[in-house]
């Protein structure tokens, strides 16, 4: 499954910070799942979501990594 891309504006940073959103069905309860996050130029990462032992309700879990965004200036030595 594809992810849909999303960008917003850092408030801290001023530097565009993409993020990607996918929507998941079909998941059974009381389960154990892995997913992979992969981009070009990149080693794919992987992880596993896990679902509660009962109920049909919906949830919502993220995922994240270095946003890589620069706060303050490096130290040059």
């Amino acid at each position: 499954m594809e992810a849909q891309a999303t960008s917003y504006t850092d408030a801290k940073s001023g530097k565009i910070v993409h993020a990607y959103h996918a929507r998941l069905s079909r998941l059974q309860a009381d389960s154990s799942y892995l997913y992979g996050a992969m981009h070009d130029g990149a080693e794919p990462e992987f992880a596993t979501l896990s679902t509660s032992s009962r109920g049909r309700a919906p949830i919502t879990f993220t995922s994240f990594g270095d946003q890589g965004t620069l706060t303050e200036s490096p130290v040059c030595e």
